[in-house]
């Protein structure tokens, strides 16, 4: 993994705007009330969703030539993610309720470990060039 690459830094700004999403759709969700596990769960889904097209357009450039190749895509995205975000609400729960932990700081480093996560994922499986195939 290159961390000076064009791609990684498009990753870093992607990043940033669909972490700050993230946390911003939880925090104002526990603002208004809503219970932390819930507010986490909406926060996931529509992070995911977001989180598939900024990668698809903007951070890995990824055309799929036919309609297959494309529905793949999804499935591997779907896959991947959902893996990521099913971690990051146990993670949030476990660490809110069984080590003590305050549920923003809970949430903010499952974010961090998440994040790392995702980029090896969707550039190693999800959004892989063809050339890269034979790695």
């Amino acid at each position: 993994m290159k961390f000076c690459s064009a791609e990684f830094i498009r990753y870093i700004i992607a990043g940033a705007s669909t972490t700050l999403l993230n946390a911003g759709l939880y925090t104002l969700l526990l603002l208004i009330g809503v219970q932390y596990y819930n507010a986490n769960l909406a926060a996931i889904i529509i992070t995911k969703i977001y989180a598939y097209f900024i990668n698809k357009i903007y951070v890995y450039r990824s055309n799929c030539s036919t309609n297959k190749e494309q529905v793949a895509q999804v499935c591997k995205f779907a896959v991947t993610r959902g893996g990521t975000g099913i971690f990051d609400y146990f993670a949030v729960l476990f660490l809110v309720e069984v080590l003590g932990m305050s549920k923003y700081f809970a949430k903010y480093f499952t974010m961090a470990v998440v994040i790392l996560l995702n980029y090896w994922l969707g550039k190693r499986y999800v959004f892989k060039h063809k050339e890269m195939q034979n790695d």
